[in-house]
């Protein structure tokens, strides 16, 4: 049993902390105590010394880093020449001036290698000149923690990897040490990290693979460099002070796993320490989860994402090959993107062979009927009504062990972009692409949540590759069809195109099935039961492409850059070279009537009203707007008139008109202020706006104060 109080003694007038520690251990070994008093220098976050290193991180964005670095040291000796500055200074937090600098860990995945190791050489100039590294802030994390909890997640950057073990091995040898806080948060009691559960603000699919490297990190040092021992405050001490010749400081359970000892993890297994809610930690390495598992513990819900996230081949074998262990859609998504072809294999082998065993039980103890209505055939396997078999199998109490389905879910719902994965499924005699789920959606209707950021011509071969294998791009849902999604997704990745620079080039480089299934979505005229003027008699596939394009809350510089791109996907699928066929009338009507309309209502700025799922909006209330709106609404019709004529006589092609005369004349007219009618002003006044030089209805006047847009 370990005692450990600690007062802190603060004299602003001489910026001095007295920190005093009084340690009493009690063990096999006896009784001791061990007081120990610590002089720092308490200064604030603006203190010269501090405002130096902060400055520097701001500098690091816009300035050579190396050259930035190398200044800052200049600036910390001399302030520690001319008494500025002390070297024991530190901040509230208790952060020293190398919690600070090893805390440019998150920076340096975007620095070059000279930049790095100008990093490394200013610390171990720091450490010549007498800085402590030993020193652990209030949350207990010492310098050398910061190092390895700071690295991230990135694999394949192995310069990073080495400056890091070489840093911390500088630390190590001035007398530093690492804690428990150097460990990734998923190995901390009580550490909860957002980011690591967040979804995209979009809805589109996560396939970050957030990869743990704080143990990797650690066994590295102590293979090339090697690892003094580890002190634990559950373990007995002759004295407190014997901490200041070890390397590392954990709980005891951890022991074995640092060292991948399977001795320490017997005699610890044998003592009845509980390592159960370590098992995920234990991920790390296949031997020591191995054994935790045959002492009788299941192994824990998560854990075979966590020996992916492990990036372990031997703990994901050892898990998919126990029965008691759950694979389902996510184990099955994050097969669809982990870089480790191993474990993919042995995740989706495993997967197929328990549906495989599921069908042979479906097929031999449920009724032909009952197969019939769950659509079991000898040459498909069982998809959507999995669940459905399973639970009619456990009434009749068939042994099921390894084969647990918990909901309705399609393995086409899980590959991601990863159309090798698509192939393997269908090839092991998956079928029912367009069989629906429990919300009636189908694998196309959830192809824009079902898949992660990509480049256009990537999620367009996705979906060609769905509706190759049946899936109906005309599936009815509640508003619309299949093809309007595929449409609002294509606009929604043209949104998030328009930032960056290759852009066109994207687009250009469009393979002919990727342009063939865009010239369906745009000559589609298939209508959805939208009450909007953005587009009479419902929306179309265009129309909802032209809704995820242009977003409700856009500007109008942002708009017109979505124009241009909008335009150059046109000329690529439709306008390409001069030698094409003209449009069929009725398209080439279908088209400019549907792109004039909705890009001027848009310019409006008017309301939309329309009823897709993700908008809920009662006939009431879009009586009520369209009704405000009115008079927008009468402009956007002339507008539209005058636009049409004009693309007719002057034969401009549609791209060309969009970005040329189009927007030369909706600017013109934006600029040019409209005379409020009398039923706009009463409205106006109604809100209590101010109107100068109002005097009676119909009156020219200027609104000086106005409401917020719609």
């Amino acid at each position: 049993m370990t005692l450990l109080h600690r007062r802190i003694f603060c004299r602003w007038a001489l910026r001095i902390s007295l920190e005093t520690s009084f340690s009493s251990t009690i063990g096999a070994g006896g009784f001791s105590i061990s007081p120990k008093l610590e002089f720092r220098a308490i200064v604030p976050i603006n203190s010269e010394i501090f405002s130096a290193l902060y400055g520097a991180e701001e500098s690091f964005r816009s300035q050579d880093v190396s050259s930035v670095i190398q200044s800052t040291r200049e600036a910390l000796f001399e302030a520690f020449r001319e008494g500025k500055a002390s070297k024991s200074d530190a901040l509230e937090s208790g952060d020293t001036i190398l919690h600070v600098i090893t805390g440019w860990q998150k920076y340096s995945s975007r620095w070059d290698t000279r930049s790095r190791l100008t990093w490394r050489s200013f610390i171990k100039d720091l450490l010549q000149a007498g800085l402590s590294p030993d020193r652990a802030n209030y949350r207990g994390q010492t310098p050398a923690d910061r190092m390895i909890s700071g690295f991230g997640h990135e694999s394949s950057d192995l310069e990073k990897q080495q400056i890091t073990i070489d840093i911390c091995s500088d630390l190590l040898k001035a007398g530093g040490y690492m804690t428990r806080e150097a460990l990734d948060w998923r190995h901390q009691e009580n550490v909860f990290n957002p980011y690591y559960y967040v979804w995209r603000g979009d809805g589109r699919r996560t396939d970050d693979l957030f990869e743990d490297f704080s143990f990797r990190l650690i066994w590295r040092i102590t293979d090339e460099k090697g690892l003094q021992g580890i002190y634990t405050s559950k373990r007995n001490l002759k004295a407190r002070d014997a901490k200041l010749n070890q390397d590392i400081d954990l709980p005891e359970e951890l022991q074995p796993l640092i060292y991948k000892s399977r001795k320490l993890m017997t005699a610890q297994l044998r003592r009845g320490i509980d390592l159960h809610r370590w098992i995920k930690t234990y991920t790390r390495w296949g031997d020591g989860l191995a054994l935790i598992l045959q002492s009788g513990h299941a192994p824990t819900e998560g854990a075979l994402k966590a020996a992916c996230e492990a990036n372990c081949e031997e703990s994901v074998k050892i898990l998919v090959n126990d029965h008691k262990y759950f694979i389902g859609n996510e184990e099955l998504a994050i097969a669809s993107f982990h870089p480790n072809q191993a474990i993919v294999d042995l995740i989706v082998s495993e997967f197929i062979d328990r549906r495989k065993r599921l069908q042979a039980l479906a097929e031999a103890h449920l009724p032909r009927s009952v197969q019939d209505q769950l659509r079991i055939e000898s040459q498909s396997l069982l998809n959507v009504h999995a669940y459905e078999a399973y639970k009619l199998l456990a009434a009749t109490s068939v042994d099921l062990e390894g084969l647990l389905e918990r909901h309705r879910w399609s393995v086409f719902d899980c590959f991601g972009v990863n159309l090798d994965l698509a192939d393997r499924l269908w090839s092991a005699g998956f079928r029912g692409v367009d069989e629906i789920d429990d919300d009636d959606k189908t694998c196309l209707t959830k192809a824009w949540t079902d898949t992660p950021p990509c480049d256009l011509e990537v999620f367009l071969q996705k979906t060609h590759w769905l509706i190759s294998k049946g899936a109906d791009i005309y599936h009815q849902k509640s508003s619309g069809s299949a093809l309007h999604d595929i449409g609002n997704s294509v606009g929604s990745i043209l949104y998030w195109m328009k930032e960056e620079e290759d852009s066109s080039s994207k687009i250009h480089s469009l393979s002919e099935p990727s342009t063939a299934l865009l010239r369906t979505v745009l000559s589609d005229i298939t209508r959805d039961d939208c009450e909007c003027a953005c587009s009479l008699n419902g929306c179309s596939p265009l129309t909802t492409l032209l809704s995820g394009l242009l977003p409700t809350r856009t500007d109008h510089g942002t708009v017109a850059k979505l124009i241009h791109l909008f335009a150059e996907l046109l000329r690529v699928v439709l306008f390409h070279s001069k030698s094409e066929p003209e449009l069929d009338p009725r398209f080439k009507s279908h088209l400019s009537v549907g792109i004039l309309r909705f890009i001027t209502f848009k310019s409006l700025d008017i309301t939309h009203t329309c009823l897709h799922e993700y908008r809920k909006i009662v006939p009431e209330e879009i009586e009520a707007i369209q009704d405000e709106e009115e008079p927008l609404i009468l402009d956007l019709e002339r507008l539209l008139t005058q636009f049409s004529e004009e693309l007719n006589v002057h034969g401009l092609q549609l791209p060309s008109y969009i970005t040329g005369l189009w927007r030369t004349n909706m600017a013109s007219f934006l600029s040019t202020l409209r005379p409020h009618s009398s039923k706009e002003i009463a409205q106006i006044l109604e809100l209590g706006v101010i109107l100068d030089g109002h005097k009676t209805q119909g009156e020219d006047f200027c609104i000086l104060a106005a409401a917020e847009d719609h």
